[in-house]
């Protein structure tokens, strides 16, 4: 899809796309064997902490390397100012794909942990689901629905301005705001757990890149904030959902409750990610 561009001096061009493309797709892959290593070696399970030994500095690196990556994104891909988009760009094949996936994901998420939240409490287990908890999903399932059309329906339409659809663009920003409340007060796990806060920190991510997809849609496009959200998203969700789930299924405890989330991490991730690699062929 060809989209309304501004004056040339404005555009970005195909080399500082691919540069923020490629700063995206190394540092995710580092960082993701990095916590992976972590995990494996570094992680104690019955206790929800990383031991200290010759990896734990590894998860800090890591984790340097992803800030400064964002803000070398940020800061050198796109000149000042620069956009380009003056109209919505229909998706094309790798961000349809995805986009389904992650709505289908999210949905399917909220409704199986709701329904399994709502029978625990009602059950002998109830005094290990709060009160919060149990609002907080159900509101997550009820958010989910329009999250999921929001998303289905971008990927298989093929008109560029649809009012409803960017009305429902709203709804991924909620709905990822409400499930960092949830994670926020699940009592399963410590406050301080490097893997809740490691969730915490990809959802954010994933939170800020639908809001720079938003404003995409309501006519306030910044390209700079979409590359810099949408790089942090795939950055941050692909380490955290690819080195959780190779970690559960290496057989480390005390993941199984984690692994759904990956799985809707990572395909907004990698929503993101094709969304910003698509961004070179819009101009």
């Amino acid at each position: 899809m060809d989209s309304n561009l501004q004056p040339a001096e404005k555009r970005p061009t195909h080399r500082q796309i691919m540069l923020a493309v490629i700063i995206t797709a190394v540092t995710a892959v580092v960082a993701a064997l990095a916590h992976t290593a972590v995990l494996l070696f570094s992680y104690d399970s019955s206790l929800g902490v990383y031991i200290y030994n010759g990896y734990s500095p590894v998860m800090f690196i890591a984790g340097t390397v992803i800030g400064l990556a964002a803000v070398i994104i940020a800061a050198v891909s796109v000149p000042s100012g620069a956009c380009g988009i003056e109209r919505v760009p229909v998706c094309g094949t790798a961000e349809a794909f995805f986009a389904a996936m992650a709505g289908a994901a999210i949905f399917a998420y909220s409704v199986m942990n709701c329904i399994a939240a709502h029978v625990s409490a009602s059950g002998q287990a109830a005094s290990s689901v709060s009160k919060p908890t149990l609002i907080l999903w159900t509101l997550m399932t009820v958010l989910s629905i329009p999250t999921a059309a929001y998303l289905i329906i971008s990927a298989l339409t093929k008109t560029e301005e649809k009012p409803a659809l960017t009305a429902l663009g709203f709804f991924p920003v909620l709905w990822t705001a409400v499930c960092l409340l949830r994670i926020y007060f699940d009592r399963t796990s410590a406050i301080n757990n490097p893997v809740k806060i490691f969730s915490q920190m990809a959802l954010a991510a994933v939170m800020l890149f639908f809001l720079s997809e938003l404003r995409i849609r309501v006519g306030k496009p910044v390209l700079r904030v979409y590359l810099a959200f949408s790089g942090a998203a795939a950055m941050l969700g692909f380490s955290y959902s690819v080195s959780l789930i190779a970690a559960y299924l290496s057989g480390v405890g005390g993941l199984s409750g984690d692994v759904l989330l990956a799985v809707v991490i990572l395909l907004c991730a990698v929503y993101a990610f094709s969304g910003m690699a698509a961004m070179r062929k819009r101009f």
